[in-house]
């Protein structure tokens, strides 16, 4: 019998620890720098291709390459760690967001490309843009963007000449937990109380 009531107090305990350790998880910063991207990422013209699930994810019109490859340009002024470098494909939007829940955009570093002009940024709850700013950018250097947009899903990219590479680099996103993370983990708080209670009147 007390072997049973252990293995149940260790049950308990787990969902309650697997609960703190997501909740404690989501509440550190991701740097999002594209040196490492997801395996098996595709290749184009030599550009990796950031494919759905790195950092947890989705990608589209995202690609990564050494800033070395085009000295005197926005690749390669706009580097603000490592040796790679985030940009948006020509000729249309990119953008990255979460397929499930959502995340919090803390910052961001832009560049243009290859010519100075307008960036245009928005902040997607769903299918609704709630957010927005526009940035003047240069390809002398990054401009650091603090924006703490809250309960994000989704962030697109459109640059105002033709849709140029936009390079962007160390995002800095805080991934939220969705509900069922802190539901397991008050559950399993309580549970491990409620055990801890009746093995002290036994």
């Amino acid at each position: 019998m007390h072997s049973v009531k252990l293995t149940a107090f260790r049950s308990v305990a787990a969902i309650a620890f697997t609960g703190l350790a997501l909740a404690a998880n989501a509440a550190t910063p991701t740097t999002i720098d594209f040196e490492n991207p997801v395996p098996g990422d595709k290749t184009i013209q030599g550009y990796t291709i950031i494919a759905d699930g790195y950092k947890g994810l989705q990608w589209d019109n995202f690609y990564t390459q050494p800033a070395a490859w085009n000295p005197g340009t926005g690749y390669e002024t706009g580097l603000v760690s490592g040796t790679q470098v985030g940009f948006t494909g020509c000729c249309e939007p990119g953008s990255f967001g979460i397929e499930k829940g959502e995340f919090k955009l803390l910052s961001l570093n832009v560049t243009a490309s290859w010519n100075n002009d307008s960036i245009h940024i928005f902040g997607y709850i769903g299918d609704k843009s709630m957010y927005y700013t526009k940035i003047n950018a240069t390809t002398t250097g990054p401009t650091l963007l603090e924006l703490n947009w809250d309960h994000l899903t989704k962030v697109v990219f459109v640059e105002n000449w033709d849709n140029a590479p936009i390079v962007v680099e160390d995002i800095r996103i805080l991934a939220v937990p969705e509900p069922e993370t802190y539901a397991m983990m008050l559950v399993g708080l309580g549970l491990v109380g409620a055990v801890a209670r009746r093995r002290k009147l036994a």
